[in-house]
């Protein structure tokens, strides 16, 4: 429990000191102690002044969950008198404004975030604060905050999911708010916006997907003039198990040109039931990405009257128009069946 150690003077029943009034008119109050024998009483209402604002200080400061101790260490005492005033600041806010917690991830595990101290710092942790968070590495999957030496929590997507690989690089700065027992990210990250792109459809069929968080291919193949002339590369593929009738597929591959000009891209579906020979589809969609922009392209693909005895070898194919370098980034591949 938080603990004043500063506790006032002559403040009991009958206490030693003169009246307001008479201190208030001593002479000695206004030019101070000259020599000769003190006056007990003046002595005492000055000190009971003096340790009466001390003692205010000291229970705000305990008040508000932290020490305030007579241990002559100034500079904690300040520290603590500050963080009260900045928490009595953030509670006085008006309702949906919070301030802005931060500081350096101190920790050298990857998806475990400490941050050892925060400004402006916090005694507790209360609903609706929010923090930057730098990682020091890469979140790579399940993940959780540790500020200063209050409990660990949770470090959750924005959706309330759990981080997946590539969500998150070091030295990324990102924003989490404080919700119920753990934090959440404030904006999207890569995996919710496959997932908004490439929804799941009908309630209970069974689903296969495949997916490659972060960079995926280094380059596409492309033509060495204007317009396509392939071949296509294979950005992404999965094999949809016999027993379907149907299959509604889903597929996104990101494009990101660092030329200023762009190029052409295009993502497109092959498909080929077993034992027969790939059908490329005809339906493709396009993007023209350019100066470092990352650009999603989302295709669709349903098939029908499938023989279920037979499985389905589904790929994600991409090509481009120019010879610039076209990196690929999560390609992902989602396909409900039944």
């Amino acid at each position: 429990m938080p603990q004043n150690d500063f506790v006032p003077w002559a403040t009991g029943s009958g206490a030693n000191v003169y009246s307001q009034a008479t201190y208030a008119a001593n002479a000695a109050r206004q030019i101070g102690v000259v020599d000769g024998e003190a006056d007990p009483q003046l002595a005492n209402n000055a000190w009971r002044q003096g340790s009466v604002i001390a003692s205010m200080v000291g229970s705000f400061i305990a008040a508000a969950g932290y020490d305030a101790r007579d241990n002559s260490d100034l500079t904690t005492l300040l520290v603590n008198f500050q963080n009260a005033i900045t928490q009595l600041a953030q509670a006085s806010s008006p309702s949906g404004i919070s301030l802005l917690h931060s500081g350096p991830d101190t920790s050298t595990t990857p998806n475990q975030i400490v941050i050892s101290t925060v400004t402006p710092g916090v005694a507790s942790l209360q609903d609706y604060q929010i923090y930057e968070v730098v990682p020091a590495n890469s979140i790579t999957g399940t993940a959780t905050l540790k500020i200063g030496s209050l409990p660990v929590l949770p470090l959750l997507r924005r959706d309330g999911g759990q981080f997946v690989n590539g969500d998150a690089l070091a030295g990324s700065p990102f924003l989490v708010v404080k919700l119920g027992s753990a934090f959440r990210r404030l904006s999207a990250t890569p995996s919710e916006f496959i997932t908004t792109v490439l929804p799941y459809t009908p309630a209970g069929a069974n689903s296969v997907f495949a997916f490659t968080p972060g960079v995926a291919l280094s380059d596409i193949t492309g033509g060495a003039t204007s317009g396509y002339s392939g071949p296509f590369t294979v950005a992404q593929s999965l094999t949809v198990p016999a027993g379907a009738h149907y299959a509604a597929i889903q597929a996104v591959a990101a494009f990101r040109i660092a030329d200023s000009g762009g190029a052409d891209c295009r993502t497109r579906i092959r498909t080929t039931v077993q034992g027969s020979s790939p059908i490329l589809s005809t339906k493709y969609q396009g993007v023209r990405p350019a100066g470092g922009n990352q650009i999603p392209c989302p295709i669709s693909l349903t098939l029908q009257n499938l023989d279920p005895t037979k499985s389905v070898f589904v790929e994600l194919l991409v090509d481009k128009s120019e010879t610039v370098t076209s990196p690929i980034y999560d390609p992902r591949i989602d396909v409900q069946y039944g």
